[in-house]
């Protein structure tokens, strides 16, 4: 019945929370974040990206800036502003690119790509697929063809490649074929036999022509416009009649062709269209002016004579020739024509040749000053003047030329006796524009380097 107990009193100092001496603790995990506004302790970490938490009373340094996808803008903050990660590796690679095959361009690209190769390039690429071989078979590919880079390679074999094409090839050039002795006659005319729409054929020094050859492009390429036959096949008489069927021919080369003059004037009396004529140093031509006098009455209109060598020429065959053509001429070729006299040529050509750029006069004996006035005065456009062997050649007279005729750029003075190796210098010097030749100036050059 007494009173009830009561707690024990204690007398001592009040019971303290126990101090510990270790680290402080740590913060919880980032999905366990707890804000303790009352704790003196150094801040939470940040929490990862995913799960940011602001805290505008934390005095701690502000949270690192989350990843660029996931910006979080805080207006409270006096931080510098968050950057995005600097990455040290390399940078990242583009994604792969659509496949791009030949085969998805259009066929208009691929022919403009194949036109930049060559030909042994061509036949390279045609092997890849059945694609490119139609492709290199196109007319664009195979209307031009020059075998003369490998006229010592070609066989009877390589040019039955071309046996395809040929229908569709409008220029070949066989020059210097058959020099090997690895091609015959008859492979050569049946090539050409299956070209009929050729219009440029060039067969200079061309070994593989022969009478029947001839009588092959007769018949054959009619429609040829321009025809090389310089140095075919020496020592071969050929029928150049049976060409009389390419009345087209507005070119024709027939340097050192072994013909006779009916041959010739049955030729030149097709060729009605003819503007530049080649005959240097004609064979078994004897009646050089009868050929001149029909080439002057057919040919509409000729702009270039090459009659180098001919040598029973005369200064009344050049010049009926000269008045009828001579107003269009820009080339003339009289060099080594040793009977033409010397101030009736030049009578001739200054009087009939205004347009003239070529002038090739070697061997002309006698030049003196009033050859050069009346050249100058005559033909102010000339270009290329050679006066080789001209022995009596002055200083004067050539500086009067380079003074008037202003479009000069050769002039041809070797072996000519009357101007030294002093004059030709100076004049050089005087006239950098034009290239004055001569054959001493070289002999000296190669002394004094030797």
């Amino acid at each position: 019945t007494g009173p009830p107990p009561t707690a024990p009193q204690s007398t001592g100092p009040p019971p303290t929370a126990p101090q510990s001496t270790g680290p402080p603790p740590t913060a919880p995990p980032p999905d366990r974040i707890v804000d303790d506004p009352q704790s003196t302790g150094p801040p939470p970490t940040a929490p990862p990206p995913d799960r940011i938490v602001d805290d505008p009373q934390s005095t701690g340094p502000p949270p690192t800036a989350p990843p660029p996808d996931r910006i979080v803008d805080d207006p409270q903050s006096t931080g510098p502003p968050p950057t995005a990660p600097q990455s040290t590796g390399p940078p990242p690679t583009a994604p792969p690119p659509d496949r791009i095959s030949l085969t998805r361009l259009p066929k208009e690209n691929l022919l403009m790509i194949l036109s930049y190769l060559g030909l042994d390039d061509l036949y390279r690429i045609s092997r890849v697929s059945r694609m490119f071989l139609n492709l290199t078979h196109d007319p664009s590919l195979n209307a031009r063809v020059n075998l003369q880079p490998w006229f010592l390679n070609l066989d009877d074999r390589s040019l039955g490649y071309f046996m395809s094409r040929s229908r569709v090839l409008r220029r070949l050039n066989l020059s210097w074929l058959g020099i090997s002795n690895r091609v015959s006659f008859a492979r050569v005319r049946e090539l050409l036999g299956h070209c009929g729409a050729l219009v440029e054929l060039r067969l200079s020094g061309c070994s593989a022509v022969d009478a029947e050859t001839i009588r092959c492009i007769g018949s054959r390429c009619i429609h040829l416009e321009i025809l090389d036959l310089s140095y075919v096949s020496p020592g071969l008489l050929l029928p150049l009649a049976r060409l009389s069927s390419c009345y087209r021919l507005s070119y024709l080369d027939i340097t050192r062709v072994m013909t006779t003059t009916s041959e010739l004037s049955i030729l030149l009396l097709s060729l009605v269209h003819l503007k530049w004529f080649i005959g240097g140093s004609p064979i078994l031509l004897v009646q050089q002016n009868q050929l001149l006098e029909i080439m002057a009455t057919t040919a509409a209109s000729i702009k270039c004579l090459d009659l180098w060598h001919w040598d029973t020429l005369t200064a009344e065959g050049l010049r009926y020739f000269l008045s009828l053509h001579g107003r269009d001429m820009v080339e003339l070729n009289l060099g080594w024509c040793t009977r033409l006299s010397n101030p009736d040529v030049l009578e001739e050509i200054t009087e009939f040749c205004p347009k003239l750029e070529v002038l090739v006069l070697t061997s002309l004996k006698e030049v003196d000053m009033e050859t050069f006035i009346a050249l100058s005065r005559g033909c102010p456009k000339l270009r290329l003047v050679d006066l080789t062997a001209a022995r009596t050649i002055c200083r004067e007279g050539v500086e009067h030329l380079l003074q008037h005729c202003k479009d000069l750029e050769i002039l041809d003075v070797s072996y000519c006796g009357g101007i030294s190796l002093d004059d030709i210098t100076q004049l050089a010097a005087h006239y950098p524009s034009v290239r004055i030749k001569s054959f001493e100036k070289f002999v000296a050059k190669s002394v004094v380097v030797s």
